[in-house]
């Protein structure tokens, strides 16, 4: 089978990521004669074709900055030399911290009593708080590190700063984890956690005093429900994690199935013991004559769930092994 995710691949790749469509293909041919060149010149003089392309690249230098010199592109809000160090872990921060942001701020203004009418704006008032000093901050540490005499160093000498390398390029033709997907899954997840206390506060069934009736017991919310938004916290970071890897790891594989299988248990439980659903939810729509015995729909529901729940950790596994194999 013929490599398509060879260094040269990935490198120019990376290259031609923040290019516009209309001039990667002009990029990508002069690139890869460059690199072309530079390579056979170095077998040539001795080297071996693997070590002749790895010193070629890295001669080259962050894939970023070629672009950016390519197209002529300023990069100088805190100077070139450390522009896209600070745009690469800004980027990192922000998906990570504003999810879980947002969720705390959730739990804190419901704990607090706050309607949910009023919940709405104080998340996006938080999220974008964060984000700006999160944003502030570590632009502020970046302008020091340059303006302290640092700078005529490698940004690679800031403790905890990553640089560049030729280990950091993904890989292009096995990347199986995009950003819609990440996306998605952050969204479904806020939506999720917000429906969980828009049914507590609002909903859409109510008591005869007008009351809303929710659809999960009001007791969970002692332990159960803020433990599921932690997972939920949880799951957002694996996610991004499995996008900043391009594909599925044993690791991530492993802490996954850990999450889905410690959630579900408890989930499965609390509704196999009658604690998860408020029964009185569907007494208010009619429809407890038509389910009949409520264990029986709660053991068909739990097999259901078990069953989704298992085929989704083994479709990890399995993409997991396929991304191992190919990769070797």
């Amino acid at each position: 089978m013929t490599d398509t995710n060879t260094l040269t691949d990935r490198y120019i790749a990376a290259a031609l990521h923040s290019v516009p469509t209309a001039e990667r293909d002009d990029l990508e041919r002069e690139l890869r004669a460059s690199i072309a060149d530079a390579v056979d010149g170095r077998v040539e003089a001795g080297e071996t074709p693997p070590t002749a392309e790895r010193a070629t690249l890295e001669d080259l230098g962050d894939p970023a900055h070629l672009a950016a010199r390519y197209l002529d592109r300023p990069t100088f809000l805190l100077g070139p030399a450390y522009y896209f160090t600070w745009l690469r872990l800004l980027k990192t921060l922000l998906l990570i911290v504003l999810p879980i942001g947002a969720i705390a701020a959730v739990a804190v203004d419901l704990l607090d009593g706050m309607p949910p009418q009023r919940i709405v704006g104080t998340v996006v008032t938080s999220v974008l708080a964060i984000g700006v000093h999160l944003t502030f901050w570590t632009t502020l540490v970046f302008v020091v590190l340059e303006r302290s005499g640092a700078k005529n160093a490698r940004p690679a000498g800031a403790k905890g700063v990553p640089s560049w390398s030729l280990d950091m390029l993904p890989d292009v033709a096995r990347r199986t984890t995009g950003v819609a997907e990440l996306v998605v899954m952050i969204v479904g997840t806020v939506l999720f956690a917000f429906v969980v206390i828009w049914q507590q506060q609002v909903g859409f069934v109510r008591d005869d005093a007008g009351d809303p009736v929710p659809f999960l017991r009001p007791e969970l919310w002692g332990f159960w429900i803020p433990a599921l938004f932690v997972l939920l916290a949880v799951s957002v970071a694996l996610a991004v994690a499995r996008y900043r890897a391009g594909r599925p790891t044993g690791t991530l594989v492993l802490a996954g199935a850990a999450l889905n299988v410690v959630g579900w248990t408890a989930a499965l439980v609390l509704l196999l013991r009658g604690e998860l659903v408020d029964t009185r939810f569907f007494d208010r729509l009619d429809v407890t004559a038509a389910t009949g015995d409520w264990n029986v729909v709660y053991q068909v529901t739990a097999v259901i769930i078990a069953a989704t729940v298992l085929w989704s950790i083994v479709d990890d596994v399995v993409k997991w092994r396929r991304a191992a194999r190919d990769a070797g």
